[in-house]
């Protein structure tokens, strides 16, 4: 969390750098300047940060089935975190028109924190199965247990233009880069890919003014490996474009 308030800020100050040099940050490198449809690579460093939730829970393997009257899989909202940036996109657009369209490349991370922070899950003969933390750890203080996802993505956004204001939907591809649980107090993290299903479809709407805007975000396909759950994220939060 440290780290990702700290990029925050270094890209805000580099955003109030450029409006302090009359920087356009749609401006980028025209690819076919002078036709009717104009398309652009831009370096823009979009960023959505907010909070997540599990919908549509289930208990799928048996293991799992016996923790669904504890609800095991409950989310704590308020811990679980959710943060994006791209690092580039192809932008479409024609002269006169209020219609973009974007194509980008970008990478998330996303924090599901339980409500039931006792839990954690771990792989055992090829297995990935939910534990109860003291088992491991009996000096565990039921503090802050989290699994953790790292994807790489590609969203396509349709964006409407309205003077400074923008309304966008769109939908992305994601894939698992890495996939990892945590505790604290005392803190312990262990990868478990096995725990994530490995892609991950979602939809997504949203309205900026200016540089800030709010968005909502629905993933169209299980968190976690459907052997475990069906559950799938909601997510919802802010948006800002340098």
């Amino acid at each position: 969390m440290k780290k990702i308030i700290a990029c925050l800020t270094v890209l805000a100050a580099m955003a109030s750098a450029a409006s302090a040099q009359d920087i356009d940050y749609l401006r980028g490198l025209e690819l076919n300047e002078g036709k009717k449809v104009k398309t652009s690579l831009k370096a823009v460093f979009p960023m959505q940060f907010g909070m997540s939730s599990l919908m549509n829970i289930s208990y799928n393997s048996p293991r799992m089935r016996e923790l669904a009257s504890e609800d095991m899989l409950a989310t704590s909202l308020p811990k679980s975190f959710f943060y994006s940036f791209e690092l580039l996109g192809i932008n479409f657009s024609s002269a006169g028109s209020p219609v973009e369209v974007n194509l980008g490349l970008r990478f998330s991370f996303l924090d599901i924190a339980f409500k039931r922070s006792d839990y954690t899950f771990r792989e055992r003969e090829g297995e990935v199965i939910p534990i109860l933390i003291r088992q491991e750890n009996p000096d565990y203080n039921s503090n802050k247990s989290k699994v953790h996802a790292n994807y790489i993505g590609v969203p396509l956004r349709f964006i409407y233009n309205v003077d400074k204001v923008k309304f966008h939907a769109g939908a992305s591809a994601e894939y698992l880069i890495k996939g990892y649980t945590k505790y604290k107090a005392p803190s312990k993290r262990s990868d478990i890919n096995g725990l994530f299903n490995s892609f991950r479809g979602t939809v997504e709407g949203g309205i900026t003014y200016g540089p800030w805007g709010i968005y909502v975000n629905y993933a169209l396909t299980p968190v976690f490996d459907p052997a475990i759950s069906n559950a799938n994220t909601f997510t919802v939060g802010l948006s800002f474009v340098l």
